[in-house]
């Protein structure tokens, strides 16, 4: 089975993008902090604005961190995808 990324809905691409973002940025922070000893904030940037909401719940687990992170941005690039979608079809762009 071979998916078609162009046959994809936007709201779905903008998932997908959103999540591999926040994925990538996790695991490329999670290394440079094991081999540098520090937290890269370049490859952090993704996750600074959902510190805050952490921190306050006290929520101190990567893999939580992690999970609920990818999900925040899957739904942040879904809504991104979505109005899209919505202006490219209005403007009559494939």
């Amino acid at each position: 089975m071979r998916l078609n990324w162009k046959k994809w809905p936007y709201w779905l691409r903008g998932g997908v993008i959103g999540g591999g973002v926040a994925v990538l940025s996790a695991a490329l922070t999670e290394f440079c902090g094991s081999v540098v000893g520090l937290i890269c904030i370049f490859l952090a940037a993704p996750w600074a604005p959902l510190w805050p909401i952490f921190w306050s719940y006290k929520i101190a687990n990567t893999t939580i961190f992690l999970i609920t992170g990818t999900i925040i941005w899957f739904l942040l690039g879904s809504l991104i995808g979505t109005f899209v979608g919505y202006f490219r079809k209005r403007k009559g762009l494939k």
